[in-house]
């Protein structure tokens, strides 16, 4: 039943979850990971292997260049007008671009985005922490007290106000600020692997392009702004049909993305030529120099690399900038090294990206993106299965007032109460080759979280998506979908 509360919000009173439901999920009942190292629990599309391995375009505006008046980028949606701790009038995300001489406002701290001289250590200084929020904190059994007795959030509770909408225009729900970018977001994002397919076996399965779009717009119509996609996730196909499908409201989304992932590199071993070949239905030799081909080789975070893939993706996603650019998944020494974000700092000051930051495997690996102090955002794996993150790097991300985009959140889809440890998946689904131990046990975990969904009456996955909300360091939390069933389900959170 839901009960109009204070200026029309409606709050939704799921069934209260019992003593030893709250356990279940109480900091500490963390998984031990079945005695595996990270990379053989961890699959990747750069990864071809989870143990083995560690390691066209059309539509696009007139290129950026010195002879376009440099402006600010239009805002993605009138920002954060529903956000709960401020009713009033909306607020711009972004101001005085003047002064920047670039996209984005001027920062409020000196040394932002100055760029070092290749000497030294060229740290820039995070943002001064906002008064509302505290000093780095871990998400201590005392945290969990102002959550009522459901364990869950009041403020994630909240459905949208009543308001009036024409046809075709998005839903109003409330918004989180991600982190120094100002950038209004939902709470709840599309993760846009998924739609990738499976040509290249590093994605969830077989899709089909035209549910990929509905289940992209229907996510749209639902008040969803926040778009995250990589471009090896069907090496380009994800992006392209990401792009196809925000034609005429690309304006109103952010749209972030992923390079770093080298899937167009000649270099390959000749033991891989006849498998690329057949792939190919061609000869290697025939095949343009620019194209994607069907094997990730490496990665590669040179600047000349990340220029040449943004190109691409700037193309596949028919747009002329990019909201929020990730390096996807680079080694620790990179990630900690300041030169390796001066390229995204000349990218961002032409106007081809308006924010960047860096997505991450390891806790260790965020914390040097903190103390770097360069990237805008970070984007970790976060569930209530891997609760690492919670110890240290997310008390000191939300201080240094770093946008937390937390992914993973159904664990592959293994928390969504519908897989059990006997469940197999077709070639190619990057699940396959996940090893059985840890399927087995994060299926018996999926199982436990589905018994608590039947009782607080919700389902697994809005369990386990509602999990991640509760911590309100995380900035966004996106959720892999390819269907219009899905969308709906997980985006009922915020209705």
């Amino acid at each position: 039943m839901a009960h109009q509360g204070d200026g029309g919000d409606a709050v939704l009173r799921p069934r209260p979850l019992g003593r030893r439901e709250r356990r279940f999920l109480r900091r500490g009942a963390r998984s031990r990971w079945c005695g595996l190292s990270r990379h053989a629990r961890e699959t990747d599309p750069g990864r071809p292997h989870a143990i083995r391995e560690r390691r066209r375009g059309t539509g696009i505006g007139p290129p950026l260049g010195a002879h376009r008046r440099r402006r600010l980028a239009r805002p993605a949606r009138p920002p954060a007008p529903d956000v709960r701790r401020g009713r009033g009038a909306a607020r711009p995300v972004r101001c005085h671009a003047a002064a920047s001489g670039g996209l984005g406002g001027e920062s409020r701290d000196q040394d932002r985005g100055v760029r070092s001289q290749r000497q030294g250590g060229g740290l820039r200084h995070a943002s001064r922490r906002p008064a509302s929020v505290p000093a780095a904190e871990g998400r201590d059994p005392q945290d969990r007290r102002a959550t009522g007795r459901h364990g869950l959030s009041r403020h994630d509770l909240l459905a949208p106000r009543r308001h009036a909408r024409g046809a075709g225009q998005a839903a109003l729900v409330k918004r989180r600020v991600l982190g120094r970018t100002g950038l209004a977001v939902s709470p709840i994002g599309f993760g846009a692997w998924a739609i990738g397919g499976n040509r290249f076996g590093n994605s969830y399965g077989a899709t089909d392009d035209a549910e990929s779009r509905r289940a992209v717009r229907r996510a749209y119509d639902l008040g969803c702004n926040f778009f995250d996609t990589a471009d090896v996730y069907g090496h380009g196909h994800s992006e392209k049909i990401l792009g196809e499908s925000l034609e005429g409201i690309r304006q109103d989304v952010i749209v972030a993305t992923k390079v770093g992932g080298n899937f167009y590199n000649r270099d390959v071993n000749p033991l891989l030529l006849p498998r690329l070949t057949e792939a190919l239905g061609r000869p290697l030799a025939q095949v343009a120099s620019d194209a994607p081909l069907p094997v990730t080789h490496d990665a590669n975070f040179s600047p000349a690399y990340v220029r040449f893939a943004v190109e691409r993706s700037l193309g596949r996603l028919r747009t002329d900038y990019i909201d929020v650019l990730q390096l996807h998944n680079p080694a620790l020494g990179l990630t900690a090294n300041p030169e390796t974000y001066g390229v995204l700092e000349d990218l961002k000051e032409e106007g081809k990206i308006r924010s960047y930051g860096v997505s991450v495997h390891t806790p260790e690996e965020g914390l040097a993106a903190v103390e770097v102090t360069r990237p805008d955002t970070i984007q970790i794996a976060y569930n209530v299965v891997r609760r690492e993150a919670e110890d240290r790097f997310l008390p000191a991300a939300r201080a240094a007032n770093i946008g937390i985009i937390a992914r993973e959140p159904l664990a592959n889809g293994l928390l969504a109460g519908k897989y059990g440890p006997d469940s197999a998946w077709e070639e190619g689904d990057i699940r396959a080759r996940m090893p059985r131990p840890y399927l087995t046990q994060i299926a018996a975990l999926g199982e436990r979280v589905k018994e608590l969904a039947d009782q607080a009456g919700v389902t697994a996955a809005q369990l386990a998506l509602r999990f991640v909300l509760d911590n309100e360091s995380v900035s966004v939390v996106i959720v892999g979908m390819k269907t219009v069933a899905q969308v709906e389900e997980n985006l009922s959170l915020e209705r």
